[in-house]
């Protein structure tokens, strides 16, 4: 079953969509960064800090308008990005055409499906808010450009006045417009049936209508967190759509346990917005501050450990966007479960612990921005609260595990085909004795090659490389020497192709630090004792290196290589 599974999500991999959405939502990181700190500095839940900000209104405009600039828009830079990577892939796929033209299309696609410039145009709409809309404009757009511009066969056009670029953007014209027009009318016929402004706000109206909750139980609290999860996956900001329900359900109950704790009463209502912020959804949609904890405890990708160390501080609190788009789990078929399941198990585990009397209820309402551990202590009035917030996140990280590595083995299984293509093109240019350029090549391969030139960097400055002897012997069968073999395993690709390795130091700027790093190491090691261990022999034995010519002019050279490295 599981096979299956894996093999499904293997497929899903290969689907240039899927494709296009995680990789468009992951060039949206240092936007999500720069917002997200932004997000912090302007609700960090201290008193003094909040009245220091509020008696600098220069600065906290400041952090607003780079707050909306960034996040405030991010839906905007979603739909380009996306569009921008679908038509990249295409391009790499089917041949070159104009691959900027589909960015421009989706744009103007998203605007329109916006309301951008209608009456009553509200500007929270570019945020998270309408971020399903801007993945699927974003997509629909490029998907419809690439299709138009790969039919069409434009004439080429030459002169004095006409450039390369005025002639890539010609070609462009009419796929463009086809676009626009039809996503224009598209909006402009919903709007005419439908009486709402455009098609963002009757998605909004529609899936917002669809969940009528009436009392606040765990019933209605698990279907909450169910449907804001499942949204969020889909990258609808469940938030936004279920503010109505949060608002009238579950909003008025941390009020009345105050209301009961002041007239010396005890608290009744254990289901609060309160209670599913700090308690359900710690760290934010799917309860990702475990997933963090699984990824910086048992991570085994080095990619995934370095976005996690960046996403860190903002999940502390409670800002998730880092992780939930930047890895991504968005649209990540690997951790669909663990993120709709994790924040149910945390409520039922948090609903069982207060209503055994083990945890008070809710009875302070905390900005959502605060600390875990700290939020559970303050909401709850008792540490019992931060210990139970405690539990939920080891007991969410234990449940993030396995889907975590089942998601490291799907990507590394994916890196791999990559790597393997990568190769397969080096020695097809080394067999035709071509000349290679790998970092700087476009497309995937350019991409794996740039990856691994900095591994190989990186292993390069580390010492993180082997080097093996294989014994030499002449025409006798008499041991005469060694030759010193260069190797490197990567931890997800295995062993690597040595002509490979060097380069990709050549190009990553380390080729004399290897040839330094290899061969000193070789000359020193060549030791009588070695020497007999590797040809079994006392005889006169010699160790050789093969060098540059430059190689040899190097200080650090003389000096291994000075006293003649031989035995008798």
């Amino acid at each position: 079953m599981l096979d299956k599974v894996d093999a499904l999500f293997a497929r899903l991999e290969d689907v240039m969509a899927f494709q296009a959405i995680r990789q468009g939502l992951i060039l949206t990181i240092p936007v999500l960064l720069v917002g997200s700190f932004c997000l912090i500095f302007l609700n960090l839940p201290l008193a003094p800090y909040q009245d220091a900000l509020a008696g600098a209104p220069r600065v906290e405009g400041l952090l607003d308008l780079v707050y909306d600039g960034t996040m405030g828009i991010f839906s905007l830079y979603v739909s380009v990005a996306v569009a921008l990577r679908y038509a990249n892939a295409c391009a790499e796929r089917f041949g070159g055409f104009f691959v900027q033209g589909a960015p421009f299309a989706a744009l103007a696609a998203y605007l329109m499906s916006v309301g951008f410039g209608t009456e009553g145009f509200d500007p929270i709409v570019l945020s998270t808010r309408s971020l399903f809309i801007a993945i699927v404009c974003g997509l629909a757009s490029s998907v419809l450009y690439c299709r138009l511009v790969r039919l069409r066969r434009t004439r080429r056009l030459y002169g004095d006045s006409l450039d390369n670029v005025f002639n890539q953007a010609v070609s462009g014209l009419l796929p463009i417009a086809a676009v626009i027009a039809l996503f224009g009318a598209a909006n402009a016929a919903v709007a005419a049936l439908s009486g709402s402004s455009c098609i963002e706000q009757l998605f909004f109206d529609s899936v917002s209508a669809l969940f009528p909750l009436a009392t606040a139980t765990l019933g209605s609290g698990l279907l909450y967190l169910f449907l804001n999860n499942v949204m969020w996956f889909f990258g609808i900001h469940g938030g936004n759509m279920l503010d109505g329900v949060a608002q009238s359900v579950f909003v008025p109950g941390t009020a009345a346990n105050a209301a009961a704790l002041a007239a010396g009463g005890e608290p009744v209502q254990i289901v609060t917005k309160t209670f599913l912020d700090v308690f359900a959804s710690i760290g934010g949609a799917g309860a990702l501050l475990s997933l963090l904890a699984a990824i910086l405890l048992f991570g085994r990708r080095r990619s995934a450990r370095r976005l996690s160390a960046f996403a860190a501080v903002p999940m502390c609190f409670n800002i998730s966007e880092i992780m939930l788009f930047g890895l991504p789990v968005v649209w990540n078929p690997a951790l669909f479960v663990p993120f709709i399941a994790v924040p149910l198990v945390n409520m039922v585990v948090s609903y069982a612990a207060m209503a055994a009397g083990l945890v008070p209820p809710v009875v302070v309402d905390v900005s959502w921005t605060t600390p875990p551990l700290v939020g559970g202590w303050v909401a709850t009035g008792s540490p019992a609260g931060a210990v139970l917030q405690l539990a939920c996140i080891a007991l969410g990280t234990v449940l993030y595990l396995p889907f975590l590595r089942r998601y490291e083995r799907l990507a590394d299984a994916h890196a791999r085909v990559q790597y393997d293509a990568l190769l397969s093109s080096f020695q097809d240019d080394e067999r035709a004795g071509r000349s290679v350029e790998l970092v700087t090549a476009a497309g995937s391969l350019g991409a794996v090659a740039r990856s691994l030139a900095e591994d190989v960097r990186a292993a390069v400055d580390a010492g993180a490389f082997e080097l093996r002897y294989q014994p030499q012997f002449d025409a006798d069968g008499r041991a005469v020497g060694a030759e010193a073999l260069l190797r490197m395993e990567h931890p997800v690709y295995g062993w690597l192709y040595p002509p490979l390795v060097i380069e990709l130091a050549r190009e990553a700027g380390a080729g004399g630090e290897l040839e330094r790093a290899g061969s000193t190491p070789a000359a020193w090691w060549w030791k009588p004792p070695s020497a007999r261990r590797c040809c079994g022999t006392r005889a006169r034995t010699t160790c050789c290196a093969a060098l540059r010519t430059r190689a040899c002019r190097w200080p650090s050279m003389t000096s291994p290589w000075a006293a003649p490295r031989s035995s008798t």
